[in-house]
């Protein structure tokens, strides 16, 4: 409930944005599942490499090798 409470405050602060999932999201995510040649993206995957290009954000966090290579050919910087 702490952690939750302080993610919550975090959002409220600024430090992140909460995006949901909507249509265009969707249809984003079709968009890459279908565009990214070389890499089997799984669908949550390609949900968040969606939500965070259609957020305009500049990176992605994740430890998943496809993630960062999808990451690397759409333009978002993987992190770590």
């Amino acid at each position: 409930m702490r952690l939750h409470r302080k993610i919550l405050a975090d959002v409220d602060a600024g430090l992140y944005l909460k995006i949901d999932l909507m249509p265009e999201t969707h249809r984003e995510a079709e968009r890459l599942l279908l565009a990214v040649d070389g890499i089997v993206l799984r669908t949550a995957d390609a949900l968040r490499l969606a939500q965070a290009c259609l957020a305009g954000a500049a990176a992605i966090v994740t430890y998943d090798q496809k993630m960062v290579e999808a990451a690397i050919k759409i333009g978002l910087s993987p992190l770590p």
